[in-house]
């Protein structure tokens, strides 16, 4: 076997969401961007590529907030408030992937892939959230400016099209 080199376009949805934001949601995003694969054998090749891709989280936060100052002995009644962001940053994408293949025929193959990305931060965007004890009091933290962590897929190809799943976890 010779090394074959190949190129393409891949595009697609992701669910994504954000571990350490208060309770919230996921968000479906968009991923697309160019790929490299570096075949070393039929059944071994390596996978990188750049890739646009935006993560993120809808984020539901609560405030309880005390109408009148709180005298002693006395019951405390709270207001509680209810707020809902949405959180999306676009990361520019940099995966390496070990891609293991199981060829069904000449045309077509299952793909399992495993390996590091890294990730950066496009936007310089924020969380923002309420302190849930006490007075209203704005917070915010900052998204992190890179991400890496370990990314799995699988999918399958036909000719030179290619459709799968994969995951990526976040390494703190």
């Amino acid at each position: 076997d010779k090394t074959s080199l190949t190129w393409g376009v891949r595009a697609g949805m992701n669910y994504a969401t954000i571990l350490h934001a208060p309770a919230g949601q996921g968000v479906i995003g968009f991923n697309v961007g160019g790929n490299l694969d570096v075949g070393f054998c039929n059944w071994f090749h390596l996978q990188t590529g750049l890739y646009l891709s935006m993560k993120g989280v809808d984020a539901e936060y609560e405030v309880r907030e005390t109408p009148l100052p709180a005298t002693v002995g006395a019951f405390v009644n709270y207001e509680v408030h209810h707020y809902y962001d949405r959180f999306s940053p676009i990361y520019l994408e940099i995966p390496v992937l070990a891609s293991f293949r199981i060829g069904l025929s000449d045309n077509a193959d299952i793909q399992f892939g495993v390996g590091p990305y890294i990730a950066f931060n496009l936007l310089e965007e924020q969380l923002y959230f309420h302190n849930i004890y006490g007075p209203r009091v704005n917070q915010k933290e900052d998204i992190e400016p890179f991400d890496f962590g370990l990314q799995a897929n699988i999918g399958a190809s036909i000719k030179h099209f290619y459709i799968g799943v994969g995951y990526q976890i976040g390494i703190p």
